[in-house]
């Protein structure tokens, strides 16, 4: 899958507490230098990142409010159509801009200590 000259590459079709997705991966790195990886939730037809960036968020001294402008700014919801502890959106771009926002975040706040 390519959106705006980015390769996502499907990784595989998973289910979870009865919901379907398809997990994605893109050239992107974690903080864990691993792959960047989201969801496409079939039933909602969003992508998702299942509490990734909220769960390292929260292992990190950041405050939630971080999580919500980053939300906010890349024009993602948080927990919109599920969960309202993840991110989620119609574009997997504006998904991925967001996590690396989030990660970015916690990244700089321990640099800075």
């Amino acid at each position: 899958m390519q959106k705006y000259g980015l390769e996502l590459e499907k990784v595989e079709d998973v289910e979870i507490k009865g919901k379907k997705y398809t997990k994605l991966t893109s050239g992107f790195l974690r903080p864990d230098n691993t792959k960047l990886y989201f969801y496409y939730d079939w039933q909602e037809e969003t992508f998702t990142d299942r509490w990734l960036a909220y769960t390292h968020a929260l292992s990190k001294p950041v405050g939630l409010a971080v999580f919500d402008w980053v939300a906010a700014r890349y024009h993602c919801q948080r927990g919109k159509l599920g969960n309202f502890n993840e991110l989620q959106s119609d574009d997997p771009v504006a998904l991925i801009q967001a996590m690396l926002a989030v990660y970015a975040w916690c990244e700089m706040k321990e640099w800075l200590k």
